[in-house]
């Protein structure tokens, strides 16, 4: 059951970055992507994405990983890591920002989820990069 949230986080970021008026922090690259909770219940969570590009190049996105803490009520922790190469994704034009709102399990009656983050890997006017989210706790 664990790794499961962390999968559903998984696919939530790979139908984000498909193509389904934020400022975001800028990176080096000019690609960020910032994640933030906007409401949260003790099982539930509702979580904004947003993807924005500010350099001269679209941004294609081939890998997404995420990466979170899960622990067992009153036991012990684990952090996972569930990645997947991406064959195809829209990609984000110059000056283009991209924002999702979704709500998210992050906890059932014996396990709950501490934090997670995501890292996208990507092609960018002809160069890989790398850009990672902010960790979330909850």
């Amino acid at each position: 059951m664990r790794k499961l949230w962390l999968v559903g986080f998984l696919l939530l970021v790979l139908l984000f970055v498909s193509g389904c008026g934020t400022t975001v922090p800028s990176a080096p690259s000019g690609v960020s992507l910032e994640v933030r909770v906007l409401s949260k219940t003790g099982y539930t969570a509702r979580i904004e994405m947003t993807l924005a590009n500010r350099s001269s190049a679209s941004f294609y996105v081939t890998r997404v990983e995420v990466t979170g803490e899960v622990c067992e009520r009153g036991g012990t922790c684990a952090v996972y890591s569930f990645a997947m190469a991406v064959p195809y994704s829209e990609p984000l034009p110059p000056g283009a920002v991209r924002s999702a709102q979704e709500t998210v399990s992050i906890a059932d009656f014996w396990t709950y989820m501490r934090w997670f983050e995501i890292v996208m890997e990507g092609r960018l006017g002809g160069r890989s990069i790398q850009i990672s989210s902010n960790r979330v706790y909850f």
